[in-house]
């Protein structure tokens, strides 16, 4: 069988090539992903021209990092003994300034902490006076030229979008791009924000859940969006190392239980990946796992995707099938029944049942299906090329197909269906499939009822 778990590759400008991209498509990435403060228009058309040759099937997703604040550049590290203090300045033509957010100066707080990029260090707010921000290191520190400066449990969130976000996000708005996530959405009054920006797009809005903040309002947050992103990395300057595994735990389960997506942030240590956080991500049943490509060589981030579906894989034959409570946000009370039935029959008939088909107007039901970790693979047939791209991420459907004709007679619709399997050699004669076909809960028709365990012939 397929990887159920799916790859989200965060690319870099070098990256923007369709060789390179092909290479890590075939090599097995799901998604391709790019900061949205790395690229402009231009280069958002060259992703979607390449992606799309390639398959038109493969989702797209920009990634907003949200308010940061940034040094400016200089020459040098800078090395810093723990005790040493240091002056960030409030004009441009001081040695360190935040050039990224120039009026840190009129909202940070004395004893507020300072986490370096990369966990290079930890300073503390002693006084600002005259504009400058007074600082000690509570340890050994680094500064890095341009590098970002981590304030936890500090807002400075006044807008969701900047101005240059605004044009960005609007092109892959027109331009069909399918998912967006930032780190400015951690209330429901910024994703109410957000959405009225947003409105009318297909683009579908995850949001990253990297403070103390956004854990505590998952449950609210996820009556809004597609989906949670967790970062780790984030969070873990606000939370005791020893429980970001129940913490990720908690964001994942709170997703997939509602029918939503649940993504992991895998974290990155000079590059590199550490297993065992690949196996905490597939063990708690992840949808997705993302990671940035720091290099730009595509060899080097196929063996990185290749790495993490071995493991994947392994770790998949060891997740045991069962019925969960699933309460799909999104959906009636009687799909949430369906797919529950679904769940508990592929289980309870594991030897008779070979693969199931689901044939969905949005995806949805297919997506609530894989919740319960059947043994069987699912292929899923939804009625655009958006909700293609925006189901291929979900754990557990293996495949997903355009079908964007409808029927209204049951036996054609059948019959149509299993047709598309054969020819697309998803079927076999003699195989046992469950077929599942749903009518879509807006009253708008696309496919009959269809609930049916059919021998092929």
């Amino acid at each position: 069988m397929d990887q159920l778990a799916k790859t989200i590759v965060i690319i870099n400008k070098s990256l923007i090539d369709y060789a390179k991209l092909r290479t890590l498509l075939e090599g097995g990435a799901t998604c391709i992903a790019v900061k949205g403060e790395e690229v402009d228009t231009a280069a958002m058309d060259k992703i979607k021209e390449y992606v799309s040759s390639y398959s038109e099937s493969v989702p797209l997703l920009l990634d907003f990092e949200g308010p940061v604040v940034r040094l400016n550049s200089f020459d040098s590290p800078i090395k810093l003994r723990k005790g040493a203090k240091i002056t960030i300045g409030g004009t441009p033509t001081d040695a360190l300034y935040p050039i990224s957010y120039p009026q840190l100066n009129r909202v940070i707080k004395t004893g507020q902490r300072v986490i370096l990029e990369d966990n290079s260090g930890e300073l503390v707010v002693e006084d600002v006076v005259n504009g400058n921000i007074e600082l000690k290191a509570t340890e050994a520190a680094i500064l890095s030229s341009g590098c970002r400066l981590v304030l936890p449990e500090m807002n400075i969130m006044s807008e969701v979008l900047t101005e240059t976000e605004k044009v960005i996000l609007r092109h892959a708005m027109v331009t069909g791009w399918d998912f967006v996530t930032s780190f400015s959405l951690q209330d429901v009054e910024s994703i109410a924000r957000f959405r009225e920006f947003t409105k009318g797009s297909a683009v579908k809005i995850l949001v990253k859940i990297g403070t103390k903040q956004g854990v505590k309002k998952i449950a609210k947050l996820l009556e809004y969006v597609e989906g949670l992103v967790f970062d780790g990395v984030r969070i873990s300057t606000e939370i005791p190392l020893d429980e970001i595994e129940t913490v990720q735990q908690t964001v994942l389960e709170n997703s997939i239980s509602t029918g939503k997506l649940g993504i992991v942030m895998l974290p990155q240590v000079k590059g590199n990946i550490d297993k065992s956080d690949i196996i905490r991500a597939v063990f708690a049943s992840a949808d997705a796992m993302m990671f940035n490509c720091s290099s730009g060589n595509e060899v080097e981030i196929v063996k990185a995707i290749s790495l993490i579906n071995t493991i994947a894989q392994e770790v998949e034959h060891q997740v045991i099938p069962k019925v969960i409570h699933v309460r799909a946000l999104d959906a009636s009370i009687s799909a949430d029944a369906l797919t529950k039935a679904a769940g508990s029959l592929c289980i309870e008939m594991s030897k008779d049942i070979d693969k199931v088909l689901v044939v969905s107007k949005t995806g949805l039901t297919a997506r609530l299906l894989s919740r319960y970790h059947i043994p069987q693979p699912i292929f899923a047939f939804v009625s655009r090329w958006s909700y293609v791209r925006t189901t291929c991420v979900t754990r557990g459907i293996v495949k997903v197909y355009l079908q964007d004709s409808s029927q209204t007679d049951r036996d054609t619709a059948v019959q149509q269906i299993l047709d598309r399997a054969k020819a697309e050699g998803i079927i076999k004669v003699s195989e046992r499939i469950l077929l599942i076909c749903r009518t879509p809960i807006d009253g708008n028709h696309y496919f009959p009822n269809v609930f049916e365990v059919i021998e092929v012939k």
